[in-house]
């Protein structure tokens, strides 16, 4: 319908793609960025995102608006960018209606800390801090494993902690696992320790699954836990606070009952078509011109 009607809208797709979008250069109207990367706690993180940033910075003021996926990446871009215009359109999540209710999945709730299985999905870089998970064992009973299945180059690292903590036993390091979901299948919660997130896809992957997480407060993560993701947020980056905050989510385990009211929620917020309605209403805004969703 815009092509149709010859509207000249542009949407500018994330941080590295405005670097190279003309339409910014050059500061033509209609145009708006669609923003999942930047936050204040990533930066340090990615220097060659934290370099770029100050041109970032004046290329987004040139925008007429700029779409955010979380109200953490909103928050950041206002206070730190100033565009003309910023609000939040999620990320679409294709939520299966939680395995957690159709399977009877973790039908058992959790009483203590002994024989729990953890899993960690994230990839292994600094803004991740795996370690915390590793370091985590420590304060949980013998009995507790994880798993890390991922990549990245933190991996020798982290294996030499496990080793040195006296906790490497209790550590599988799989490498990149494509599929996650035979793993969620046998975890007890999931240990996400980054130190932000912008959305945090892989916790509503886990909720899908019946899983509760453990989880840090930075970014978006707080926006998701507990509201659309069962579990604990964490306040403090430490690994006896971290331990407790996994004892806690496993009491939620086998709780179908909230659950399915997370799912719920997730689908009236994220859901496909509530998603591309706030898109298409952002869309005609911008090119002023009426677009029918297909």
């Amino acid at each position: 319908r815009l092509r149709r009607a010859n509207a000249g809208c542009t949407v500018v797709v994330g941080a590295w793609a405005a670097l190279l979008a003309p339409d910014l250069w050059l500061g033509r109207p209609n145009v708006t960025v669609w923003e999942h990367t930047l936050l204040r706690e990533r930066l340090p993180y990615y220097p060659t995102l934290r370099r770029a940033f100050p041109v970032l910075a004046r290329l987004y003021r040139r925008a007429e608006s700029v779409v955010c996926v979380s109200g953490a990446v909103r928050d950041f871009v206002v206070e730190s960018v100033g565009p003309r215009r910023a609000r939040v359109i999620p990320n679409i999540v294709a939520d299966h209606r939680s395995a957690a209710v159709s399977s009877g999945a973790h039908a058992t709730p959790r009483s203590d800390s002994d024989g729990l299985r953890l899993l960690s999905t994230q990839r292994m870089v600094p803004v991740k801090h795996v370690e915390l998970a590793v370091e985590t064992l420590a304060h949980l009973p013998d009995s507790a494993t994880l798993v890390c299945a991922g990549d990245g180059p933190r991996r020798g690292a982290i294996e030499a902690l496990a080793a040195a903590s006296g906790v490497g036993a209790r550590v599988a390091f799989p490498g990149h696992v494509d599929d996650v979901g035979t793993l969620m299948t046998q975890t007890d919660v999931l240990v996400h320790t980054a130190y932000s997130e912008t959305f945090g896809l892989s916790l509503v992957e886990a909720a899908a699954h019946g899983v509760p997480v453990a989880c840090l407060a930075g970014g978006a993560l707080a926006e998701m836990v507990p509201e659309y993701v069962p579990g604990v947020v964490v306040g403090e980056a430490s690994a006896g606070a971290f331990a407790e905050g996994v004892r806690r989510a496993a009491t939620l385990s086998g709780d179908t009952e909230r659950f399915a009211a997370a799912a719920a929620r997730r689908a009236v917020t994220f859901g496909e078509a509530v998603v591309l309605e706030q898109w298409h209403a952002e869309l005609e805004r911008l090119a002023g011109v009426a677009v029918t969703p297909r």
